[in-house]
C-alpha cells in the first residue's frame, strides 16, 4: 500500500515537471492561456505531494502569477478599441454618402411613373433599414453585457495572481539568502498591481522592499535596478512626492550608466555594444525629460500654493494635483488593470486556484 502511494506521488511529480516545462515555454512565447492552464496543474500536483507552502512550489507560484498577469493584460488589449478605428469608420461613411449622392443624380432623369413604381419598394427598404437598426442595437447591447463579464474575469485573474504571489513570498522568505532574488521579483510584481489599483503608497513600499533586496545581492543587476527605480519614481510622482520622485529617477539613470560601463568592460562585439549603448542613452534622455516635467509640475503647484496662502509649503507636502503622467518609453511595462478588493474571488474565472490542503 505504501509502495503504491509512493509510485503515485512520483507519477504526479514527473507529470508536474513536464507541465512546468510546458508552462514555462508557453509563458515565454506569450501563450498565457496555456501557460496558466499548465502552471495551475503544476501547483495543484505539487500541493498534493508536498503541501501548499512547500519549497518546491516557489518557482511554479511565481511563474503562475506572472502568467495570470500576462493573461489579464491580453484580455484588456482585446477589449480596448484600437485608435484610428473611428477615423476609418468616418471615412467609410463619407464615401458611402458620396456614392449615394451620385446615385441620386443619376436617377433624377427617370420618369414620374418609374418614381411611382419605386415608391412601394422604398417603403419596404425603409422597413428593412429599421430592422437592421434593431439588430445593430441588439448587438451593441450584447457587447455591453459581454465586456463587463470579461472585465470581471480579468479582475479575478489579478486577484488570484496577488494571492499566489503572497504564497510565493512566504516560500522565498523561508529560503533566506538563496531566495532574495525571487523574493525581490515577487515584491516588484505586487507593487505593479498596487500601482494599477491607484494604491501608490503600497506600491512604493513593495518597490522599496524589492530594491532593498536587490542591492544586497553579490552581483547586482543594474538594469533590473534601473527599472525598479524608474517605477518607484512614478509611484512617488503620483503621490506628489516630487523630490523623492526625482531622486529615484536620477538613481535609475545612474544604474543605466553602470550597465553601459559593465558592457564596455566585457568586450562584447562592437555592433552589439553600440546598439545597446544607443538604446540605454535614449532611455536616459526619456527619464531626464520626465524629471524636467516633474520639476515643472512641482513649481506650478508651489506657485498655486503661494497665490492661495501667501506663503510656500514644503515641497513634498503638496495638495493632491495629478502631474503629467506621460511615461518614458522602453523602460517598463505596467498592468493596465486595477487590483480588486483584497477579499478572495475565485468563482467565474477561467483560471484555476491550485488545490490547497
Amino acid at each position: 500500500m505504501a509502495s503504491s502511494s509512493r509510485e503515485q506521488s512520483q507519477e504526479e511529480i514527473d507529470r508536474a515537471k513536464e507541465l512546468f516545462s510546458s508552462g514555462t515555454r508557453n509563458y515565454y512565447v506569450k501563450d498565457y492561456d496555456r501557460a496558466v492552464e499548465d502552471l495551475s496543474q503544476v501547483c495543484t500536483l505539487y500541493s498534493d505531494v508536498y503541501g501548499t507552502t512547500a519549497d518546491e512550489l516557489g518557482a511554479p507560484y511565481l511563474l503562475y502569477a506572472k502568467a495570470l498577469i500576462g493573461l489579464a493584460q491580453n484580455e484588456v488589449k482585446l477589449i480596448d478599441i484600437p485608435e484610428g478605428e473611428d477615423d476609418e469608420d468616418s471615412e467609410s461613411e463619407s464615401c458611402d454618402e458620396e456614392d449615394d449622392a451620385k446615385g441620386k443624380k443619376d436617377d433624377e432623369g427617370e420618369s414620374s411613373e418609374a418614381a411611382g413604381k419605386s415608391e412601394k419598394p422604398s417603403s419596404s427598404k425603409k422597413k428593412k433599414d429599421d430592422d437592421d437598426d434593431d439588430e445593430d442595437e441588439e448587438e451593441e447591447n450584447e457587447e455591453q453585457t459581454t465586456n463587463p463579464e470579461s472585465t470581471e474575469e480579468d479582475i479575478t485573474n489579478l486577484q488570484l495572481a496577488w494571492e499566489i504571489l503572497e504564497l510565493a513570498v512566504t516560500i522565498f522568505t523561508s529560503r533566506g539568502e538563496s531566495g532574495k532574488s525571487q523574493l525581490a521579483e515577487c515584491h516588484s510584481e505586487l507593487a505593479e498591481i498596487s500601482f494599477e489599483n491607484n494604491n501608490y503608497e503600497e506600491a512604493v513600499r513593495d518597490f522599496t522592499k524589492a530594491r532593498d533586496l536587490l542591492v544586497t545581492l553579490p552581483e547586482a543587476n543594474h538594469r533590473q535596478l534601473a527599472e525598479l527605480y524608474y517605477k518607484m519614481g512614478l509611484s512617488h510622482m503620483m503621490l506628489n512626492a516630487f523630490n523623492d520622485s526625482i531622486s529615484a529617477l536620477n538613481s535609475a539613470c545612474e544604474c543605466l550608466d553602470k550597465v553601459i560601463a559593465e558592457n564596455k568592460e566585457k568586450g562584447a562585439p562592437e555592433d552589439e555594444i553600440t546598439e545597446l549603448i544607443a538604446e540605454l542613452e535614449d532611455s536616459k534622455k526619456d527619464i531626464y525629460c520626465k524629471i524636467e516635467e516633474i520639476r515643472a509640475s512641482k513649481m506650478a503647484v508651489l506657485e498655486d500654493i503661494r497665490k492661495t496662502c501667501g506663503s510656500p509649503e514644503p515641497s513634498d507636502a503638496l495638495p493632491s494635483k495629478t502631474p503629467p503622467t506621460q511615461q518614458p518609453t522602453n523602460i517598463s511595462h505596467l498592468i493596465k488593470r486595477k487590483k480588486p478588493d483584497s477579499s478572495p474571488s475565485g468563482s467565474g474565472s477561467s483560471s484555476k486556484m491550485p488545490k490547497v490542503d
